[in-house]
């Protein structure tokens, strides 16, 4: 009785495991199965995704539609420009798969701001040869200078009148006695131009009765000397293919300046009054740097009285003037500055106290208020070559 026990409870169990192993394998096969077919979720975006693809590659794209060609910063040519000179940057097309970009767009380009404000400074006839350019020649240019720096260093720009070419010719008026014929035919070293550039001298008026002292030729010779060395010229000499004016743009702040040369004989005052107005439609601020009048006295003749006048209601907002070797009297009109003469700025004319001293003029420009502050400095001229400050 206890083996038949024993045997039918060991046939129970062998059969219980063999029904459990049958159990266990048919679930896995079923779960191996689903795993293993696609579903129609993922069908459907296996095709999409294929679409995709060739629509990219231009297999399947509408004939009617121009093709785009895209370089490796997506940059888009535009196929109807055979030059590709216009790039047009656009966005990446989006691959599926990856995430969007995330780079920055371009910013519209913003022009610069001018400065609140700008400094200029005037200064009368500079004259490098004669005496002037022995002591130069013996001491350095920089020499004749005395202290100027420390009041031309500090301006956004400076100017003079430049009375005479720059060339290469040999002086004709060192050791000259004074009044004859040589002693006033000027011609300043090339050396000149670095001279100016080290003293901050940016700009210079050409326009006045020295710059022919060696013919057209000496006059592009010293434009070509100027330009080289970075200097910008103005001035009216000869015809009027060699009129010419200036602005100078500080980042949208545009100042003009245009001279009128009592001395040239070819142009008339009125193509210089035509030319200010056309010149003060361009700009925010208009000068005008004359050369006139007679030498030695202080008070201007009537008629450039009325033709500084004319000058200011032509569109003039101030007036510099050149070549009385004398500072002549200052003038309100029209509530506009006239300087009738600054007198001299770097001359050898030792022989009277008034030739001696000289006038530079400061501007001071609020570009938003276009409200200008005007200072005047005196200098003097000494017998050793050298021009100083007098009073700051």
């Amino acid at each position: 009785m206890k083996i038949r026990n024993s045997k039918f409870i060991f046939l129970f169990i062998f059969f219980t495991l063999i029904y459990l192993i049958g159990v266990h394998f048919f679930i896995s096969s079923t779960i191996a199965s689903r795993n293993s077919s696609p579903d129609s979720a993922s069908l459907s975006q296996t095709k999409a995704t294929d679409l995709e693809r060739l629509d990219t590659e231009g297999k399947e794209t509408d004939p009617k539609k121009p093709k785009q060609s895209f370089n490796s910063q997506n940059k888009i040519f535009d196929q109807n420009n055979k030059d590709n000179n216009q790039v047009k940057t656009s966005s990446p097309i989006p691959n599926p798969g990856q995430p969007k970009s995330s780079a920055p767009r371009s910013e519209p380009y913003q022009p610069p701001k001018p400065p609140e404000n700008i400094n200029i400074l005037f200064a009368g006839d500079l004259m490098f040869d004669r005496y002037i350019r022995l002591v130069a020649n013996r001491r350095g240019p920089a020499y004749i200078f005395g202290n100027l720096d420390r009041l031309f260093l500090k301006q956004d720009l400076v100017v003079v009148n430049l009375e005479g070419p720059i060339t290469a010719n040999h002086s004709l008026s060192i050791n000259t006695p004074m009044n004859s014929s040589d002693n006033l035919i000027f011609t300043f070293d090339p050396s000149l131009v670095q001279t100016l550039q080290k003293h901050n001298i940016k700009l210079v008026n050409l326009g006045n009765n020295h710059i022919l002292n060696f013919g057209q030729a000496g006059y592009e010779q010293t434009k070509k000397s100027l330009g080289q060395g970075g200097i910008f010229y103005f001035g009216s000499v000869n015809t009027k293919k060699d009129h010419k004016n200036h602005i100078h743009d500080f980042s949208g702040f545009r100042i003009g300046l245009i001279n009128y040369n009592q001395f040239n004989k070819k142009i008339a005052f009125n193509y210089t009054l035509d030319q200010i107005k056309k010149l003060r439609e361009k700009v925010d601020y208009l000068i005008v740097y004359t050369h006139w009048d007679r030498e030695y006295y202080f008070t201007p003749l009537a008629s450039t009285r009325s033709k500084a006048h004319q000058i200011v209601d032509a569109g003039a907002d101030l007036i510099i003037g050149s070549h009385s070797h004398v500072i002549q009297e200052t003038e309100i009109y029209q509530n506009k500055t006239i300087y009738y003469s600054l007198g001299n700025f770097i001359f050898d004319q030792y022989f009277r106290a008034d030739t001696r001293k000289g006038l530079l003029v400061e501007l001071n420009i609020d570009t938003q208020s276009k409200n200008v502050e005007q200072k005047k400095y005196f200098i003097r001229m000494s017998p050793d070559g050298q021009t100083n400050l007098i009073q700051s």
